[in-house]
Order: C-alpha cells, then structure tokens, then sequence
C-alpha cells in the first residue's frame, strides 16, 4: 500500500502501446545499465537489479530513436570499440618507406594533391541552411507527435489510472483493464465470481481485488455511501492494482 512506484517495464510497455495505439511505430527494448563498480578494479558487476527497459520509436530518414519513459531514469549508454585504423583507411595508407627522398621536399607532388580544401569554413551557408529547412518538417512532425502521445496519455490516465473515490467507478476502471487483459468479466458473472476470477490471474493483488469489490456491491446492492476512511482505503488498493492490470493487459496484447 506504501509502494508508489512502478517498474520500468511498466512505463515503456505502456508508451510503447499508446505510440501504436496513435499510429506511431514503436518498440520496447530491453537492456542493462552499467552496473557497480567493484572496488577500484576496471570491474563492474551486472545482476537482474540492473535490468532496464525503454522505448524506441521510429522516424523516417533517423531510424529507432530511444526515449526514457522512466521517471528518474536515464537510458544506458553503450561501449562501441574504436575500430581499426586500416579498415578505416584502407587503401589510403601509404608506406612511407617506400617513397622516394626527393619527394620530402615536394610533399604534394609526391601524393598527387593540387588543390587542398580550406581548413576552416568547410561547409557553404546555403548548404547548411537548406539542410535545417529540410528538417523542420520533421522536427514539426516529432513535436506534434509528441504533443499526441501526451494528450493520450493524460486521457488515459484520467479515465482509467487516476485513483477514484467512488466504488463504481473503481469496479468500472478494474473491469475496463481487465477486459483488456482478457480475464472478464462476462455477462453471467457475479461481482465476487469476477473478483474470484482475477484474483486467479493476478493471485498477488488478492487484498486489493477484494476491497474494490466489496465496496462497490456494498455501493451498489446495499445503497451505501462510503465513508471518508473507505474512499481512502479504495484509492489506496486502486493504486495497488492499476500497474499490475496495465502490465497484464499489455502482455495479452502483446502475444
């Protein structure tokens, strides 16, 4: 009940599913951080602790490019070994040993250059500047996409995520999410036999299935009103239960 954090997974699967949900092609990925230290050794040491996921989204012309959903998060960086020189350069490195002495005072003769770039100003300000107009579509395009992501997201969360004082609306977001996540309820289905039913998918949220249906048949079929200590108990266990049944929901999409 103290717990108001969710995991990594949760809030780049859940990105993840809205970007697509907008049209927007997105994938989870899923890495480790650095890990610790040991001691002043060049050693670090990497356990399930330091498992992290993000989300990648694609833009035409850039590729799969990661966000970090994760409040208080950072993406992990990753090492790329400094290739080797000679496959860089190929067939222009030259033996210097094989060049002839006179060449040393006619160095450019020697290699066949004429006429060097200038060192400085390598690019023209037309060139720059019409590199920058072409972009501006796409940054307009990321911006507005993101603007659409944001707008969804609060949607959501006000609909479904944010925790409700009402027991009905509780019980409505808890079949909603567990709708999504094909575990009910069907048309037959008493309140308890849909809360027997999802305390079966999600056997570690047993206590807070159990407060939101009570209250909601003590709301709906004994008409009473809850009291202020039993809305807090409710938004408690809703907040308890939302991530679970989001990432539940997911996984079943998912497949």
């Amino acid at each position: 009940f103290t717990l108001q954090e969710g995991y990594s997974e949760y809030f780049g699967s859940a990105l993840a599913v809205m970007l697509r949900t907008v049209g927007v092609p997105a994938r989870l990925a899923v890495g480790y951080t650095t890990g610790d230290q040991v001691g002043e050794q060049n050693l670090y040491s990497v356990t399930d602790s330091h498992s992290h996921a993000w989300v990648e989204v694609y833009f035409p012309a850039f590729g799969w490019i990661p966000f970090e959903p994760t409040p208080g998060e950072f993406l992990p960086g990753s090492y790329q070994p400094e290739p080797d020189r000679q496959e860089i350069f190929g067939a222009g490195l030259v033996d210097i040993g094989s060049l002839d002495e006179g060449c040393l005072d006619e160095i450019d003769d020697c290699f066949g250059i004429e006429d060097p770039l200038p060192i400085f100003g390598s690019a023209p300000a037309s060139i720059e500047g019409s590199s920058i107009i072409r972009l501006w579509p796409w940054l307009l395009g990321v911006v507005a996409g993101l603007a659409v992501v944001g707008g969804v997201a609060r949607l959501f969360w006000v609909k479904v995520m944010e925790p409700p004082s009402d027991p009905r609306a509780a019980f409505q977001r808890m079949t909603t999410l567990a709708a999504l996540a094909a575990a009910g309820p069907s048309e037959f289905q008493t309140p308890y036999q849909f809360g027997h039913r999802l305390r079966q998918v999600l056997p570690a949220q047993e206590t807070p299935v159990s407060i939101i249906v009570a209250a909601y048949v003590r709301s709906r079929y004994g008409n009473s009103r809850p009291t202020a200590s039993e809305r807090r108990l409710l938004a408690v266990a809703w907040q308890r239960l939302r991530l679970p049944m989001l990432w539940a929901a997911i996984r079943r999409r998912a497949r």
